[in-house]
Order: structure tokens, then C-alpha cells, then sequence
């Protein structure tokens, strides 16, 4: 069976976009947010490949995707992200680059979330098939918050909400 794997990052001064609003974030300011997805498979093609997420209530789905042409749809009624990835070709990530998707995501913090560092967006929920073998391979990774560890250039004086 192919190793696959999701890997979600959340950016502000580093991806695809360029985010606006204050970092740390503040109450009532909207500070909007890169997520990338990552999708490798190392042995075996894979299809039917969907990652999904949703996010939370104060967080907006701003409309931005790159590259343009990755299916991705958002549903305002769940509130959930859907990557339609399609076909992984064996390698990708490993001989040939990661598949991946980013988009914008805007932040909007309330009175409760001062001195936290609030969900941005859920833990990723990646499944499809290993055209080899058959087997359905699912994976799930952690929540983004504003806890940017995966942007080397955000602080961590930067991470939590401020009044």
C-alpha cells in the first residue's frame, strides 16, 4: 500500500497570498489567513481523492484559490472546504512535487478568544483509493489555529489574540 499523507499549514507572511489585517490578531479586526494542503503519495497512483475541512462560525471563506484550476468548493450552509483532487500520480511528493492547493481564509476574533489563539480552519480529513491494491487510505491531521508554527516568518508574539 502507498504512504499518502495531508499536510495543512496555515501563513501569513509566507504562501501564495498576501494576507491583510493585524497580527497578533485583534478583537473586531478581521486579519486574513493562507492554508495550504499538501497531498503526496509515494508507491502507488491513487483516485478519487477528496480533503476536507470546515471551519468555524467568526472565520470567513474569502473566495481566493491558487492555482485556479484545483477544484476546490466551499459550503456556506456546513461551513465545509472540499479539495476534489482527483488522480495522484505514484511519486508525487517524493520524485515529483506535492500536489497542493492554498486559499484565503479571514479571521475575525470575538472578546472570548482574548489571550487564545483560536481555530482558523479543522483538521484536515484526506481519503482516497490506492489503485494497486484496492485499499481505501485515509488520513486526518491537527486543527490550524493561529498558532502559525508553520510560517517562519510570523513570531510567536504573534499568535495570540489581543483586545
Amino acid at each position: 500500500t502507498t504512504q499518502t499523507q495531508i499536510v495543512s499549514r496555515g501563513l501569513y507572511r509566507s504562501g501564495v497570498f498576501e494576507n491583510t489585517g493585524p497580527l497578533p490578531p485583534r478583537v473586531g479586526r478581521e486579519s486574513t489567513y493562507t492554508i495550504t494542503w499538501s497531498v503526496t503519495s509515494s508507491a502507488n497512483d491513487m483516485e478519487n481523492v477528496l480533503v476536507r475541512a470546515s471551519i468555524p462560525a467568526y472565520v470567513q471563506w474569502k473566495d481566493a484559490i491558487k492555482p485556479a484550476g484545483e477544484h476546490v468548493v466551499y459550503d456556506p450552509d456546513t461551513q465545509e472546504i472540499t479539495w476534489d483532487v482527483g488522480f495522484i500520480v505514484a511519486g508525487t511528493g517524493y520524485t515529483r512535487p506535492a500536489r497542493e492547493v492554498s486559499f484565503q481564509l479571514g479571521l475575525v476574533p470575538g472578546v472570548n478568544q482574548v489571550k487564545g489563539t483560536p481555530q482558523i480552519i479543522s483538521g484536515a480529513a484526506m481519503s482516497g483509493k490506492d489503485v494497486f491494491t484496492g485499499a481505501v487510505l485515509q488520513r486526518k491531521n491537527a486543527p490550524i489555529t493561529t498558532r502559525l508554527n508553520g510560517d517562519p516568518l510570523v513570531t510567536s508574539n504573534e499568535y495570540v489574540v489581543v483586545p
